[in-house]
This record gives structure tokens, C-alpha cells and sequence, in this order.
């Protein structure tokens, strides 16, 4: 059987852009298009979370986005003109990761990034992204899939790569997989017959991007939200041009005139300023002014999540699996989390389909292995839990019945400080909005070892934390991720964390001699688990297992490195140790190519880890390899 490609994406928005660019890492082939003639100029998803930032990161663009947006210092809440509570960012100092502020930055920055990143991947010789393109007459079999690419421009204009196809032609197609990174209308999802459920709200809303004069009260980098009769939010995506976002619902009554239900529909600059004089309470020479609009529109929002995200050799991410309110900054985060869990797994079939080792499961027409759909697993529940906690805080921010309004006015107000007040409280709102608290622990492809009490479990993100090299000045502190992902050169391997536990202290009943003895054990142990992991223990699709061993102290690390151990990093303040569970006690955890933990457990139960690794291939009716040579202990 033979194919033109790998894979073809359906859409080349952040989700199309970071899944072409995760799959490109491991050499996957693949096209993607885009039906839009040119990339759009308007600003659409602004918020880029805690985790969408580590996420990109992989691919060292994390930091680069940084650099063009706004971080996020906080919010304040306004209720009938008065301040009722705060939250700022600086308060929380998340230590498990290397982004513990919101970010800010016009969708076009990110698309800007991922693109060019990808390009560079892709090479010269390759079409790059394909605009303004369709897909059409798709049918799938078990081993793949046929479909026609409509290249719509048939004077080519918009086309970011010519060659075959560029000049209003039709291509008949075949390849391995089609994932739909299409939106809300997805021609991959109605192809694949997958119901999109949910509904669509009754409110109605307005957008406007501009720019904001004479506000000398107001502190940079915080987002604002507004309530009276109506909500209005306000986000400073751009502090550096003056250019803010604002969002308003405005609920009109039912007897409303002909000319201000067409205000809603078709607003204006002067539509804003007034609402948002009315809604902020501002008047006379504190009105801050709106000018210069880039954008102003009006759109109506659904909540809506594909009843699954994949249906044999067609899958979705993004928008075209789940769409909801931009309520909590959410959207485009989710779709980054959706293209990182399939890029490394779709790569693993492409590559198992490629050697043959690739088997069908009976029923289920090209579900080349268990691995692949634990994708809807781990990211379905994500949508749905994503949808009730949106729709929650859309309900909470926009319901107008005049009863709400009262208790909202008047009553809320007072209690919302009483609520926020609590840091843990604070802390856990904030979490559940940066993506950090995302797990996976009742997918079918992670686990733990038996007896493992720790905190991290399999399936959870892999907490990050301030390391230092071994050898390297105490002061070059950098995060335990960046030396995994190295900007994108690691994301094709599982990464083995080996924890030497924390040094024990002296007591009277451990001798000095007994914990040197001890000591040394452990020190053999890491030595020979690092060199089996780098030299033998290669998973199935993957090019490798990295072992980075985690020294608790300095002390430790040396004596590591004496072992001719090169990959050794030590534990700014024992943190990471306390934060994976692991104390005095050595351990290990195993990290995807995603970031998330898959098994975890003492050191003493890492000759468990092939065993499990192959029965999960197995049940993947993948072939089982034998690592008999894995007894350290």
C-alpha cells in the first residue's frame, strides 16, 4: 500500500501549527492547509496560559512569545463603579514551573512563531502551508485514507508555496491520518460523522480591539472587569502600544428599539464608549478614550465538544473537537495541550505503520495501537471538564435576569473579597486557569509502581524546578525541563528521571558508617539504571530514553560525577524531590514527549518499568520485545 504522505492537517491555526511542527520533529510527512487565502491580522486569542507557555517551550518558542506580549500582573473587579476585589499575579510564586505569569500576546505573534519554526523544519523543498485549500470526498479505510485537496486560488494568489497544486487544481490524496484542526465547522469532523454537542448562548456579544488614552489610574498589565446592568472586560494585550481588548455583553430589554438592537449587531467605537462609560462608571474628565480602532465586531459564542476525538484514521484537536465561551483565557491553551498529547503518539504509529510492526485491533479500523487512542482518553475528559468550567464562569459573568443583577450588585460584592481573600483559595482559581493542574491519571497508558505513595502520580504534568549542572557555577540556575526538551531537540524521547533522594540526616541510630555504605549503594544503583536507560531501554517509535539523574545535594552529585556520570543535576533546595514525593528515598519517574508523567515509583521498582512498557504495547497488539537484562536489584 502505498501513500503520499504521513499525515494531512486540516487547518493552520495554533493547534494545526504546533501538531505540524511536533510531528515534523520525528520526520513524520505531512501537508497542511488552510481554506483562509492569507493568515489572518487580527488579534482572536489573547491569552496564552502558564502551560501553553511550557508547552511551546518544547520547541524553545516559550520565551520568544514572552518577549512580544504583555505579562499579566493581575485583575481587578469593579461592581457599580467601585472596586470589589483583586487578584494579582505577583502574590503566587509557582514554583513547579519556569512561567508562572499569564501572558498576554496577539494570536498573530503566536501563529507568527509557530510558523516560522515550522518552515524552518520543513525545509525549502517542502510546500509549506497551503492557502487558500480544501479537502473534500474523504474516505477512510483501515489503512488509510483517500481524499481530494481543492486548491480554491485559481490565480494563485495567497498561496504560500507553489509546486503541483498551486493554480485552482484538484489532487487526489492518500495518506495515513487526517487530523481536523479545522474549527468550529470542521469538514474532518462532519466526514468522520462525529455529533458535536452542546448548544449556542442567548446572549449576544461585542469585540474591540483599540487603543485607550487618558486613563492615569490605571496600573499596566492589569485586566480589568466590569459589572452594573452589563459586563465589560478589558484586557491590555499590547501595554507597550496602549492597545486593549474589550469584551462587553450588554442584555437588552425585550421591548428594546429597532436602533439599538442594530447597535449590538453592527457596534461602533462610540457603541463602546458609551457602554463603557456606563458599565465603569466613568464620566466627565476621567473618561479614558477609545481611539484608533483595529477591530470591532459582534459574535455569538456556542459550548460545544465532539462526542469523540477520534473515529478510525480521522482525529481533531482544537476547535474542531471543543469550542466554548473565552471566559478564563482557556481556547487556544487546550488546543496547544490537544496537538502536543497527539503529535508524539501519532508520530509513534506513523513510525510503527512504516516498519511494519503496526497491527489493526479487531473492530476498529486503523487503530493502530493502544498508545494513539489513549488520545481521546486524556483529552476528551480535558474538553468537558473545560466546558463546565467555562460555561460556569460565562453564566456567573453575563446572566441578566433583574433578580441575579440585584444579588450580583449588591450582595456579591461584599462576599467576593471574603472568597479571594484566602491564599490557597487564590491559589487554586489560578491554578485551574493556568493549565498546570492538567492529568491524565485514569488514562489506560500511565501508571505507578506498587507501593508508591508519592505525590506525583502517572499521568500527572511533570512538575518543573530550579536545577544547576553539576560542574556549572551555583549561581546558572536554569529549570529541570529545559534540560529535557532542549529547545525541541528532546521532545522525540522519553526522559527518565532519576531522584537520589535527599541525604539523610545523622541519628543514633544510623551510623556514619551505614549511610556511607548506603550512599555508595544508591550511587551504583543510579550509575547502572542511566547506562541501561541511554543504552538499551528504547521505546517502541521513540528515538530514545534520556536519563537525567537528580542529585539532592551537591555532595551526591559529585560523587556521580566521579562515576564518569555526565547528565547529573542538582536540586536547587531539594525542591524537586519533595515535589515528586520521593524525600530521602531514591526514585524514578518517566516523562513523555508531552511533559506527563507515565510511570513513577521507588527506585527499587524500576525493573517493573519494561514489563510495563511492553504489556502496554502488547495490548496495543504491538511486538514484544524481551529486556530480561533489566535486574539492578
Amino acid at each position: 500500500m502505498s501513500y503520499d504522505i504521513d499525515v494531512l492537517i486540516v487547518g493552520a491555526g495554533p493547534t494545526g501549527l504546533m501538531l505540524a511542527t511536533e510531528l515534523t520533529a520525528f520526520g513524520v510527512s505531512l501537508r497542511i492547509i488552510d481554506k483562509a487565502p492569507v493568515r489572518s491580522d487580527k488579534s482572536r486569542a489573547l491569552v496564552v496560559q502558564s502551560r501553553g507557555l511550557e508547552l511551546l517551550e518544547r520547541h524553545g518558542l516559550g520565551r520568544a512569545l514572552v518577549a512580544r506580549g504583555t505579562l499579566g500582573e493581575g485583575i481587578d473587579i469593579h461592581v457599580c463603579g467601585r472596586r470589589a476585589a483583586s487578584l494579582n499575579m505577583r502574590d503566587f510564586d509557582f514554583k513547579d514551573t519556569a512561567f508562572s505569569e499569564t501572558l498576554l500576546a496577539s494570536q498573530t505573534d503566536t501563529e507568527d512563531l509557530l510558523e516560522a519554526h515550522l518552515l524552518a523544519q520543513l525545509g525549502p523543498g517542502h510546500r509549506g502551508i497551503e492557502r487558500p485549500a480544501t479537502i473534500r470526498s474523504i474516505v477512510a479505510d483501515e489503512d488509510g485514507v483517500n481524499f481530494e485537496l481543492v486548491h480554491d486560488n485559481e490565480g494563485g494568489e495567497g498561496v504560500e508555496a507553489g509546486g503541483e497544486g498551486a493554480q485552482g487544481t484538484t489532487e487526489k490524496l492518500r495518506c495515513r491520518y487526517v487530523v481536523g484542526c479545522d474549527g468550529a465547522h470542521s469538514s474532518v469532523r462532519h466526514a468522520a460523522n462525529i455529533a458535536f454537542e452542546g448548544d449556542a448562548y442567548e446572549q449576544s456579544f461585542m469585540l474591540c480591539d483599540a487603543h485607550i488614552r487618558n486613563w492615569p489610574g490605571r496600573t499596566p498589565g492589569r485586566a480589568q472587569m466590569f459589572w452594573d446592568k452589563g459586563f465589560m472586560a478589558l484586557l491590555p494585550y499590547a501595554e507597550a502600544k496602549g492597545i486593549v481588548r474589550l469584551i462587553a455583553c450588554h442584555p437588552l430589554p425585550a421591548d428594546a428599539s429597532a436602533e439599538a438592537r442594530a447597535q449590538q449587531e453592527q457596534p461602533t467605537l462610540e457603541t463602546f464608549q458609551r457602554f463603557f462609560a456606563d458599565t465603569a462608571h466613568f464620566h466627565g474628565d476621567n473618561m479614558p478614550q477609545l481611539c484608533d480602532p483595529i477591530w470591532v465586531t459582534a459574535f455569538r459564542l456556542h459550548h460545544r465538544v465532539a462526542a469523540a476525538y477520534r473515529s478510525g484514521r480521522l482525529l481533531l484537536a482544537g476547535d474542531a473537537a471543543h469550542i466554548h465561551s473565552p471566559a478564563g483565557g482557556q481556547g487556544m491553551n487546550t488546543g496547544l495541550g490537544d496537538a502536543a498529547n497527539l503529535g508524539w503518539k501519532l508520530a509513534v504509529a506513523v513510525r510503527a505503520a512504516r516498519s511494519g510492526r503496526a497491527t489493526t485491533t479487531a473492530g476498529t479500523p486503523g487503530q493502530t495501537d493502544a498508545l494513539l487512542s489513549s488520545y481521546n482518553a486524556e483529552r476528551r475528559p480535558v474538553g468537558v471538564t473545560l466546558l463546565k468550567t467555562t460555561d460556569t464562569m460565562f453564566v456567573a459573568a453575563t446572566t441578566a435576569t433583574p433578580f441575579y443583577v440585584w444579588l450580583r450588585n449588591n450582595v456579591v460584592r461584599w462576599i467576593m473579597p471574603l472568597v479571594l481573600c484566602a491564599r490557597r483559595r487564590r491559589e487554586r482559581i489560578i491554578g485551574s486557569m493556568n493549565q498546570l493542574r492538567v492529568r491524565y491519571r485514569r488514562s489506560p497508558v500511565v501508571s505507578v509502581s506498587p507501593g508508591w505513595t508519592g505525590v506525583v502520580r502517572g499521568g500527572d504534568r511533570a512538575p518543573d524546578g530550579k536545577v544547576v549542572a553539576a560542574g556549572a557555577a551555583t549561581d546558572d540556575v536554569s529549570h529541570l525541563l529545559e534540560h529535557l526538551w532542549q529547545g525541541g531537540r528532546g521532545i522525540t524521547s522519553y526522559h527518565l528521571l532519576l531522584f537520589t533522594g535527599t541525604p539523610p540526616s545523622s541519628s543514633w541510630f544510623s551510623s556514619a558508617a551505614s549511610r556511607a555504605a548506603t550512599a555508595s549503594a544508591t550511587t551504583k544503583a543510579l550509575v547502572t539504571a542511566a547506562e541501561n536507560a541511554a543504552t538499551t531501554l528504547v521505546p517502541a517509535g521513540l528515538d530514545a530514553t534520556v536519563a537525567h539523574i537528580v542529585a539532592g545535594s551537591s555532595a551526591q552529585a559529585q560523587a556521580l560525577v566521579e562515576q564518569e556520570q555526565r547528565n547529573v543535576l542538582i536540586d536547587k533546595d531539594a525542591y524537586l524531590h519533595g515535589r515528586y514525593g520521593f524525600g530521602s528515598r531514591p526514585g524514578y519517574a518517566l516523562v513523555r514527549p508531552d511533559g506527563h508523567v507515565e510511570h513513577v515509583g521507588w527506585l527499587t521498582s524500576l525493573s517493573e518499568l519494561p514489563a510495563w512498557l511492553d504489556d502496554r504495547d502488547a495490548a496495543a497488539a504491538a511486538t514484544k520485545a524481551s529486556r530480561s537484562w533489566w535486574k539492578w536489584w
